[in-house]
């Protein structure tokens, strides 16, 4: 045992804050409810349990990740499909990330996604994911994953997804 010595450099930033949304279920959306003919803002639609993530946060710097399976049905045809991690109002804020998807999918059932071992179940699984690092003021954010086809009037379900996930970790 001997006397304390000096203090060491102050290392580099880690997790201060940690906010996360968590949506493991594969939920059908609804062709008519997304498909509306025109991609735009009121186009996008959510999940009937949707993943969202609300905070009031204090000014600093965040890393904002997401990600989402997502499979085209029967009843969404060859449509194009869309998705987003949106922030803000439905008609406008501001897109962190999106995926556009149309040609070579094979589409599932309406009624479910195929799971991990399942290799010869029909439809194709396609992973949506991202990050951003963002230097965010005080005050109230909404984050959502949207979903959203270039046209469909089914009332079936054209769209499913699962594993929705948005993760919200202050570094400064």
């Amino acid at each position: 045992m001997g006397p304390e010595g000096p203090e060491g450099p102050e290392g580099p930033p880690g997790v201060i804050d940690f906010f996360y949304s968590n949506v493991e279920n594969d939920q059908g959306i609804v062709g008519s409810t997304i498909g509306n003919g025109t991609i735009g803002a009121n186009n996008y639609g959510q999940t009937p349990f949707p993943a969202t993530l609300s905070v009031n946060l204090e000014a600093g710097t965040y890393l904002l990740t997401w990600s989402a399976e997502v499979m085209r049905t029967t009843a969404g045809a060859s449509t194009p499909f869309f998705v987003r991690l949106h922030e803000g109002p439905k008609d406008a804020g501001t897109t962190y990330g999106f995926l556009r998807q149309r040609s070579m999918v094979e589409n599932g059932p309406p009624g479910n996604m195929p799971d991990d071992p399942e290799f010869f179940a029909l439809g194709d699984v396609i992973p949506f994911s991202g990050s951003a690092v963002l230097a965010l003021p005080d005050g109230p954010r909404t984050f959502r994953l949207e979903y959203a086809l270039s046209s469909s009037t089914t009332s079936s379900e054209a769209l499913r997804a699962q594993h929705q996930r948005i993760t919200l970790l202050r570094l400064e």
